[in-house]
């Protein structure tokens, strides 16, 4: 093996658990906007944001934030990391000016920082908040 080969190797191996995940394991259209963090796809049905609690509908925040959702989220074409433990949740990411999934930031994150929402990591799934920021101090966001 030469070095070269170690390196890419090691590299790949070192690669973090978000960039391991599929973003397009599934996609589809926004059709309707439940609450800041529930949504449903065509084709999928509905589909919640992985480890994002956002406030509840029948508050001031809670419209704010499906507001929020409907605005960006609403009759566009979105890409989905599911969660591969059987949970309903999933990482949910824009498609960029081509069609293709924007990688970074990803929708869960955008919500947190927008204000609409707030990280409540859920142990029982797949993912890992902490893979959405490079996180820095003073990211008031990050988890």
């Amino acid at each position: 093996m030469t070095l070269r080969s170690f390196f890419i190797i090691l590299a790949l191996l070192s690669t973090s658990s978000a960039a391991l995940g599929h973003p397009t394991e599934a996609s589809g259209i926004v059709r309707r906007v439940i609450d800041g963090c529930t949504f449903e796809v065509e084709g999928l049905g509905t589909v919640r944001l992985v480890d994002v609690g956002c406030p509840p509908m029948g508050t001031a925040e809670g419209v704010h934030s499906r507001e929020y959702s409907m605005e960006m989220l609403l009759n566009v074409q979105v890409f989905l990391d599911l969660d591969d433990h059987g949970g309903s949740g999933s990482v949910l990411r824009l498609s960029d000016h081509d069609g293709r999934p924007k990688l970074v930031p990803c929708y869960n994150r955008m919500v947190v920082d927008a204000g609409y929402g707030r990280v409540s990591d859920d142990p029982k799934n797949e993912f890992d908040p902490r893979d959405w920021w490079n996180t820095t101090e003073g990211d008031e966001n990050a988890p």
